[in-house]
This record gives C-alpha cells, structure tokens and sequence, in this order.
C-alpha cells in the first residue's frame, strides 16, 4: 500500500473513487489518463476493503471479548 493511502481517511478516498469514476464516464479524457485514474481507482477500492475488514475485525472483538454478541454474519444479517 502506498503511503498517501495510509494516511488517507476513508471517506476521503471514497470521494475520490467518486471523482475517477466521473471523470471516467465522462469519456473526455485521453486513454492514458484514463488508464492512470483507473489504477489509481482500483488501489483506492482495495484500500477501502482492507480498512472496512479490519474495522469490522476489531468491532467483532470488542464484541466477543464482552460476551455480548457472536460474530458478524452477514448471510443472517438480512434474516433477523
């Protein structure tokens, strides 16, 4: 991961992804920017992944180690 990313807030880089996917819907910019801005997009996504996984990682424990809830289960989240 690229250290811009590291110090990057979540939201900021979900702003971002917003303004690439725009710029490229646009279909004004020239193919190597595209392709630049389209790298840049799928770093910003996987960086958003990993930050969501490890925030819900640790929410999980917190609950755990209170015996209040079991794990996260997303598949039974939509049932209850």
């Amino acid at each position: 991961m690229a250290e811009e990313e590291q110090d990057l807030a979540l939201e900021d880089a979900l702003t971002r992804i917003e303004t690439i996917i725009n710029r490229l819907q646009s279909g004004k910019l020239p193919l190597q920017e595209s392709m630049q801005e389209f790298q840049e997009g799928v770093k910003l996504v996987a960086y958003c992944n990993e930050t969501l996984e490890k925030a819900e990682n640790t929410v999980t424990q917190l609950i755990n180690e209170n015996d209040e809830l079991e794990n996260f289960d997303r598949d039974k989240q939509g049932t209850e």
